[in-house]
């Protein structure tokens, strides 16, 4: 298999878990910046309330000095991070979509990686054993279950007058797989037509 599928998915799953680690964050930031100031006022209090010498005033002073510089990295880190978090506020169904493309890519690959094909005509071959049935089997209830997107295309039964005089007659709703997609049978004649019926 190409290095490009498996790097593609892992992408997207890095990229989910970064939304995910986004959200998370943001909430601890919040509460750690709140604790930030709850202890700088805990530490003026004491400067303000208490008495104190020349040492223990420059020990409250690096105190305060270190709980607001951790503070800001926070503060910092919120308001670049602001701009992903409102984003995804504006788009609530991001993640649940992605994770939707990310289950069906995954189910694909898995399928193309155990597709089987039975014979029409030559029930001899070794493609008829019951294992490659059992495959068969799955494989019919993986296209069952697998969501349909918006890019496939599903023709009822209708004739159609093309072009050239010829008519497309569709009189079943059987599709083809074409490169794991599902997609409409092609056209046929209406002579070729006439002649499956007869």
């Amino acid at each position: 298999m190409s290095k490009l599928i498996p790097e593609t998915i892992d992408s997207i799953k890095s990229f989910m878990e970064t939304l995910n680690n986004v959200e998370k964050d943001w909430d601890s930031v919040y509460d750690d910046i709140g604790k930030c100031d709850q202890e700088i006022s805990d530490l003026l209090h004491e400067i303000e309330l208490t008495e104190f010498d020349h040492a223990e005033g420059n020990k409250l002073s690096e105190e305060i000095q270190k709980v607001r510089r951790r503070r800001r990295e926070l503060k910092n880190y919120q308001e670049i991070m602001r701009h992903i978090k409102e984003f995804l506020e504006r788009n609530k169904s991001l993640k649940m979509s992605l994770f939707r493309v990310l289950s069906s890519m995954e189910r694909t690959r898995d399928y193309q990686m155990n597709r089987t094909y039975t014979p029409r005509v030559r029930t001899d071959l070794k493609l008829c054993s019951k294992e490659n049935q059992n495959m068969m089997h799955q494989q019919i209830e993986f296209e069952e279950e697998t969501e349909v997107y918006d890019d496939t295309v599903s023709v009822p039964p209708v004739a159609l007058e093309l072009p050239s005089g010829e008519i497309d007659v569709n009189d079943s709703n059987e599709e083809q797989e074409v490169s794991g997609d599902v997609r409409p049978r092609p056209f046929r004649s209406f002579e070729s037509f006439k002649e499956t019926e007869a």
